[in-house]
């Protein structure tokens, strides 16, 4: 009996000297929180666009078989823009739309959102291009936007020096 009582005695000492987690330091338990990362999308009134602090000078130009036809230079100090251009050539007319959004990023670097339309046509003919979409652009680098096999949209930008 004191056999089996010291068998127990010593079970019992080592189940309360035996660590209840592991040998590597103490566990960390955090308790789990919700985080919502969705912005609720709303339309922002004219009055509550908020300037750049600086103008972009963002060039947009059409080129056709290799030559300018049309070309426009927009000096943005808010996020939205506009333009809208037609030529006449005699026998031909040439039109070219473009809106959007400019999105500042880092390393002087933008995001341009864009909506277009080119249009070129005479004599009862017509040829029509709508493009949505976006592009990051460098301070300085070009950036075609669209090409097709004769029609080509080309942008670039630079932030306007103060002088």
């Amino acid at each position: 009996m004191k056999l089996v009582a010291g068998i127990l005695a010593c079970l019992l000492v080592a189940l309360i000297v035996m660590p209840a987690g592991s040998q590597e330091g103490p566990v960390v338990v955090r308790p789990k929180v919700l985080v919502r990362a969705a912005v609720p999308l709303r339309d922002v009134p004219r009055e509550e666009l908020q300037s750049f602090g600086v103008t972009l000078v963002v060039n947009f130009w059409v080129e056709e078989e290799g030559k300018k036809v049309l070309g426009v230079e927009l000096k943005c100090a808010t996020p939205e823009y506009r333009a809208k251009l037609a030529k006449d050539t005699g026998e031909h007319e040439r039109h070219l739309e473009i809106k959007g959004v400019i999105q500042m990023l880092r390393d002087r670097e933008i995001l341009v959102v864009f909506d277009t339309e080119l249009a070129s046509g005479g004599q009862g003919l017509a040829s029509v291009i709508e493009l949505k979409g976006s592009a990051i652009m460098r301070e300085g680098e070009e950036k075609v936007l669209l090409k097709t096999d004769e029609t080509s949209l080309h942008a670039t930008f630079a932030f306007e020096v103060e002088g």
